[in-house]
């Protein structure tokens, strides 16, 4: 059987992005890929803990078994990749907010500067973003509103009428009961 070694990182091409990574060796059977699947190991994770290897590696397995009889290594390769980018995501957002605690003494003073400025865009952007999303939601609040409106407002009009007549009837149970007439019957409208 042949054994090969891949690298795999979450950016390949720019390895500064990169915080974590790791060698996955796969081992190809006699038969593969018609009628058996390669066999993984992980090895030498870099950033990665035993358990997210091994639920990595039943990830890769599943994934192997769910395309028997196809080649799988881009696939699996995909897998890996996915799972080292959202946790290099994790470990490149806990490294910026280490580094932004202790900031503020060690950056000269125009870095920061720019810094502000570029958070200041970011912000704006964000807002901008965010109105444009609340202006749809709105437009599309008042879309269904006019829709329930208009599907509502002939029951609202007969609701109203059947709530006036039984306010009559009941003003006029209640003058009856005062005036002592009727022997507290309702008078029928």
């Amino acid at each position: 059987s042949n054994i090969f070694d891949m690298e795999v990182v979450a950016h390949p091409g720019e390895m500064e992005k990169n915080h974590c990574s790791i060698i996955v060796r796969v081992r190809f059977p006699h038969y593969y890929p018609d009628d058996s699947s390669p066999i993984f190991q992980i090895l030498n994770p870099k950033n990665v803990t035993h358990a997210e290897c091994e639920s990595l590696l039943d990830s890769i397995n599943e994934k192997a078994i769910s395309l028997a009889g196809s080649e799988v290594i881009f696939e699996v390769y995909e897998v890996i990749k996915e799972f080292l980018q959202n946790k290099n995501d994790i470990i490149g957002a806990k490294k910026q907010r280490n580094a932004r605690l202790e900031q503020p003494s060690k950056r000269p003073r125009v870095n920061r500067q720019q810094q502000a400025v570029k958070e200041e865009e970011e912000k704006q952007k964000q807002a901008l973003m965010e109105e444009q999303i609340a202006i749809e939601k709105e437009r599309e609040l008042a879309l269904k509103l006019l829709e329930k409106e208009k599907a509502v407002a002939i029951p609202m009009e007969e609701e109203q009428q059947r709530r006036d007549r039984w306010l009559d009837s009941k003003d006029s149970h209640h003058h009856q009961h005062h005036n002592g007439g009727g022997g507290g019957k309702k008078k029928k409208k």
